[in-house]
């Protein structure tokens, strides 16, 4: 609760349940989410069978593995948008792609960085490196409020596409 926009009544419920609930509260039914590991055809499918709405993929992801499951996934769909959040220590960094017509516009992880496919990452999660001082919780903040600007941006029918970069006194975008 101290990390993340959870309450008390969202203890015990799957995170990205409980956060599509809220969004969805503010907004309308915008977002679902899926509560367990998928596999790229299982999200494909997802997607499918929603064609009334614009698929928009948001990795805020603690491995390579679902990044390079997201990617597959984006790079399949004709239309879609990929929002991928990463960050380390003291700062970090968000990828936007737009695919139409299956034509990418903007930046993907996987073309900067060489992602290595796991098939049980061993990497501790946010939480698990914040508690080790590893991780500082203003970063995850920063993170959070860049990954918020581009979710507004989308509301407003735009797409910040490219990456931007967020450092411990400073962001830039390009």
């Amino acid at each position: 609760m101290k990390r993340q926009a959870f309450q008390p009544q969202d203890i015990g419920e799957n995170k990205a349940i409980a956060l599509a609930k809220k969004i969805n509260t503010f907004h309308g039914e915008l977002c679902e989410a899926i509560d367990k590991y998928v596999t790229r055809n299982e999200l494909i499918e997802f997607i499918d069978q929603r064609k009334e709405f614009y698929p928009i993929l948001i990795g805020c992801v603690d491995n390579d593995a679902t990044r390079i499951l997201l990617e597959q996934t984006f790079r399949h769909l004709k239309n879609a948008v990929y929002i991928d959040s990463a960050n380390s220590e003291y700062d970090g960094n968000v990828y936007a792609a737009l695919n139409v017509n299956q034509v990418t516009y903007g930046a993907i992880r996987s073309e900067t960085y060489t992602l290595e496919n796991k098939d049980h990452p061993a990497e501790k999660s946010c939480q698990e490196l914040a508690a080790g001082n590893i991780q500082y919780l203003v970063t995850n903040l920063k993170m959070a409020t860049s990954l918020l600007e581009h979710c507004s941006c989308i509301m407003a029918n735009e797409l910040k596409e490219g990456v931007t970069v967020v450092k411990q006194f400073e962001e830039i975008h390009f």
